[in-house]
Parts: structure tokens; C-alpha cells; sequence
């Protein structure tokens, strides 16, 4: 009797246990079934928000249950409106088109810098249009697109060689037009950003000089949000920053497959974009100097427009989201708050 009591009884557990395990299994499955959150990323097709494509290629953003869709743009101030206009959750770009929006009075708040550089920003010129120096801009027909870091950086160089804005023909181009524009010699030079600057130069041959404004200042891409996204959202700004975090981490461990990654979404070759990977500096992180350096565009680009002379300077500390890179690396922040 005992000895069958202890069957029934082993029987039993046995039973339990595969009760459970089916229940935890089944469990497992249907977490895994629950959707991800779903987030559009609008982005140029630029080497600049490359850590936005190697989180995608690189499966960061699912490891951490995003379902990332990423909107293509010809630069980061078209990705920005996009995002301004609801088109968008997330937007990848330089710092001027946010000044801009925020002294416009849009509740545009940044939340990471991703990538810095000094050289990827730059005047090409023809040297057939007698043009061997900046100063030799005077007269010339200069193709830029406004709103951007090229129209910032043209202004900044005409400046440090004494030549006001008005010395030079100032030629609104969008970006997908400008490498044509100086190819064909509608205008005698460009200020732009890659690919367009590797483009005009080889397209141009030995017909080019190039005028980097490296000692003028430091270039930043970053990720941007609407004020409400971010209020309602915090744990989806945690989890792209870990996202993001990671894929910096690939770029210094395996620099060739992400360069590879990179070239994929920027109709380069990985060997071109290779030309340009130096120029390049991939990180997460919120820095002081970017406070510095949007004051200082600010204060130009009130200058240059008569409708915001009256209008106060933001206060760029108010649009900076601090607390999700604080959450995921707290080393990353070094903006004084």
C-alpha cells in the first residue's frame, strides 16, 4: 500500500511540475508575442546620425523592444520638421535647425548628442573661378542650404577673413541639388556637408579646393523629441539611449562592420564611406560645449532674421532632457546643471 502511495504520489509531482513548466513556457511565449513599441526615427541619409543605423542594422533597438522605423530625409532639418509635424516620434540632426525651432517657441527638447566633428562640414570651391582662398569668395555665387550648419559655418569664415554676409551671392540650394549646382557652374562654390562635400569633390577632379572650419568650432548631431513624446514616453527614451549606447560600443569593437552598416544607408560604398570614418566621432553623451555652442548660433541667427531682433534668447539649459542619459549613463552628462 505504501509502495503504491509513493508511486501516486511521485505521479503527482511529476504532474505539477510539467503543469507549471507548460504554464512558464506558455508565459514566455506570450510575452514574447506582446508587441513592441513602435517608434519612427526620421533621419538624412548622412554619414552624421550613423549610430541611428548601426542601433537598427545591429538589432540594438530590439534587444531592447523597440520596433524602430526609420524616415528618410535630405538632412536634419528636413528630419526635424518632420517630427515637428507629427510625422514623426524622433528626430536625428545638427544643432542649428533645433536652435532655430526653439527660438520659434517649439517645445523641442534634445536628449543626446551622438556624433561630433570639425571637419565634416566644408566649402568646396572652383579653382577655375579664381578662387584660392576664402577671401577670393567676394563677388562669388555661393551655393548653401539655410537652416543649417553650412550656412553658419559659410557666415563664420566670410567673418574671420572681414568680409560681410553681402560680399558674396548667397544661393538657397537643397541639399540633393547642391553637388549638381557646382558641378555644372551655376555657382562658383558650396558650403555643405558629406556626402555631398566628397561628391562635388569627386566629381570636380582636380577643379576643387576644399576650406575646412575646424578651428571655428565643433559640429554635433543629435536625437530630438517633442516635449509631450518625451513626458509620456521616458522609458522609450531610456531604452533608445541604451540602444545608442550599445551600438558606440560596436563602432570601437568592430569598426569595419559598422562602417559597413553605415555605407548601407547612404548610398556610399563601404570604401568611400571609409575615406570618411576619421572625420567622425561616435558617442552618447550630453557636453557642456554644446550648451556654449548653441548660444553662440543663437545669437547669430537672431542677427541675420529682423523678426527675432526683439525676441529674448532661449534658455538652451530648458530644452535639454537630462534625465534619461542621466538613467542610462550618468558619466555621459557632463552639462552643469
Amino acid at each position: 500500500m505504501n509502495k503504491h502511495w509513493r508511486l501516486g504520489g511521485v505521479a503527482i509531482i511529476a504532474l505539477v511540475v510539467v503543469i507549471l513548466l507548460a504554464a512558464f513556457m506558455r508565459s514566455g511565449w506570450e510575452a514574447d508575442q506582446q508587441p513592441q513599441h513602435e517608434v519612427t526615427i526620421a533621419v538624412a541619409a548622412t554619414p552624421a546620425p550613423g549610430l541611428v543605423f548601426v542601433a537598427h542594422e545591429g538589432g540594438f533597438f530590439t534587444a531592447e523592444g523597440l520596433k524602430v522605423t526609420l524616415q528618410k530625409h535630405s538632412s536634419g532639418k528636413a528630419a526635424l520638421e518632420a517630427t515637428l509635424a507629427n510625422q514623426a516620434a524622433i528626430a536625428a540632426t545638427s544643432e542649428n535647425p533645433v536652435i532655430h525651432a526653439a527660438m520659434k517657441g517649439e517645445k523641442v527638447r534634445l536628449f543626446a548628442t551622438i556624433m561630433s566633428t570639425e571637419r565634416n562640414y566644408a566649402v568646396v570651391a572652383r579653382k577655375d573661378r579664381d578662387i584660392t582662398n576664402i577671401a577670393e569668395l567676394a563677388g562669388k555665387r555661393v551655393g548653401v542650404t539655410r537652416g543649417t550648419n553650412s550656412e553658419f559655418l559659410l557666415e563664420s569664415m566670410l567673418t574671420l577673413n572681414n568680409l560681410l554676409p553681402g560680399s558674396i551671392e548667397n544661393v538657397h540650394l537643397v541639399p540633393n541639388d547642391i553637388v549638381d549646382a557646382i558641378v555644372r557652374g551655376e555657382v562658383d562654390a558650396i558650403s555643405s556637408w558629406n556626402p555631398h562635400l566628397l561628391k562635388a569633390k569627386n566629381q570636380l577632379g582636380d577643379n576643387h579646393l576644399v576650406f575646412y572650419g575646424n578651428e571655428l568650432y565643433t559640429a554635433t548631431y543629435n536625437l530630438v523629441a517633442m516635449e509631450p513624446f518625451i513626458a509620456q514616453n521616458p522609458d522609450v527614451i531610456e531604452r533608445i539611449l541604451r540602444a545608442m549606447t550599445q551600438a558606440a560600443k560596436f563602432v570601437i569593437e568592430d569598426p569595419t562592420r559598422a562602417q559597413g552598416m553605415v555605407a548601407k544607408h547612404i548610398k556610399l560604398s563601404t570604401a568611400q564611406f571609409a575615406e570618411l570614418w576619421d572625420i567622425f566621432k561616435y558617442d552618447v553623451s550630453l557636453d557642456q560645449a554644446l550648451i556654449t555652442t548653441m548660444e553662440n548660433q543663437a545669437r547669430w541667427a537672431r542677427s541675420k532674421r529682423g523678426e527675432e531682433l526683439s525676441a529674448p534668447l532661449p534658455n538652451f539649459l530648458d530644452i535639454v532632457y537630462l534625465d534619461g542619459l542621466k538613467s542610462v549613463n550618468p558619466e555621459a552628462v557632463s552639462i552643469i546643471h
